[in-house]
């Protein structure tokens, strides 16, 4: 993923998390929790909350990441995959949420 490093505010609002691939799946997860979405809007909703621009080649491996650890599934919507977090991503958002704030 290069160089990027991402800022997150944890799920309290209280603290800052700062990892490239664990702030972005924390990200990701956030944006999933409030409804499914293409990869492409996940990458125009990071632009437009962070004004951070990331590829398509930054963002699919950490979305096959988190699919293959069952945090989220992707569906076929009309001709397009969609992502949709799972119980175990919601869990593994709030544990993220709790180290952020410690």
């Amino acid at each position: 993923m290069g160089n990027l490093l991402l800022f997150a505010m944890d799920s309290t609002g209280n603290g800052l998390m700062k990892s490239s691939v664990e702030g972005l799946e924390f990200v990701i997860l956030q944006f999933l929790k409030k409804k499914p979405m293409r990869g492409f809007d996940i990458i125009k909703g990071i632009f437009q909350r962070f004004g951070v621009f990331l590829t398509q080649r930054e963002v699919y491996p950490i979305l096959r990441k988190l699919a293959k650890e069952g945090k989220i599934k992707k569906y076929k919507g009309d001709s397009i995959y969609v992502y949709s977090i799972t119980r175990e991503g919601e869990d593994c958002l709030n544990s993220l949420g709790r180290l952020g704030s410690e």
